[in-house]
């Protein structure tokens, strides 16, 4: 009987020790955890997290220029939702996110959305960021190029006087758009990158003229010297902004 109670009490002191051990390991997981999420979350800017309102760090905001380069951004924004001005980004590696690169904006400036795209076609994303844009997506905004020998965008003043900046990677051409009139009035220009210069090569234009449209299409050439190639008076508004016709 006496061996069955020292038996006994082996196998509960045995069991108590198993216990301590399980439930200081899960509480150092749970820690583990809660720094990790923590880290992920926390901000790198000297601003109080009081005025820190959106911090995003997700699969949506990691940006990968090649299988072996990703990079995470934060945006800082001054209100709750995702239509609220963005006031400052940080960006970085994806696997270094202690000592951030930011990207500050000046007074002036008022952005809302961010997209990428390779808009000097070298090879790397870069980042275009714009405002609310107008009722017919008419969208003004600044890009940053991606500089690889730095590991960081840099903002390129030579696309500020552009509007709806879109590309067209098959003909490497650049595409300046600005509609009104449901559309059907719009002004197209179209660049090229030649030696890190940003040049017209053509412009389209159609526009109401009393009754009637008028069409008209310039190219310029290395020097930039224009010609009008086409020019029409039409009844109504016959053409788009569509890339495949001009």
């Amino acid at each position: 009987m006496r061996s069955y109670i020292i038996k006994n009490r082996y196998n509960i002191i045995l069991l108590l020790i198993v216990s301590i051990i399980s439930c200081k390991s899960e509480l150092q997981n749970n820690k583990n955890d809660s720094e990790i999420n923590y880290r992920d979350t926390l901000s790198i800017s000297n601003d109080s997290l009081d005025n820190i309102i959106d911090t995003i760090m997700t699969e949506d905001t990691t940006l990968l220029i090649f299988e072996n380069m990703k990079y995470k951004f934060q945006i800082l924004r001054n209100g709750p939702e995702s239509y609220n001005e963005i006031e400052k980004i940080h960006y970085s590696q994806s696997n270094n996110f202690i000592n951030p690169k930011s990207i500050n904006f000046k007074d002036k400036e008022y952005f809302i959305f961010m997209e990428f795209e390779d808009y000097n076609f070298d090879g790397y994303l870069d980042l275009y960021l714009k405002n609310g844009c107008a009722i017919l997506n008419n969208c003004s905004g600044c890009i940053y190029l991606f500089n690889p020998e730095h590991n960081e965008f840099k903002h390129n003043e030579q696309f500020d006087t552009l509007t709806t900046v879109t590309v067209n990677k098959k003909k490497q051409e650049i595409y300046s758009i600005n509609r009104s009139q449901a559309g059907a009035s719009f002004q197209k220009g179209v660049f090229k990158m030649k030696n890190h210069k940003l040049k017209i090569i053509r412009y389209v234009i159609q526009e109401q003229d009393g009754d009637d449209w008028f069409f008209q299409i310039t190219t310029f050439d290395v020097s930039g010297k224009s010609k009008v190639i086409k020019r029409e008076i039409n009844k109504y508004p016959v053409y788009t902004e569509d890339e495949k016709k001009f």
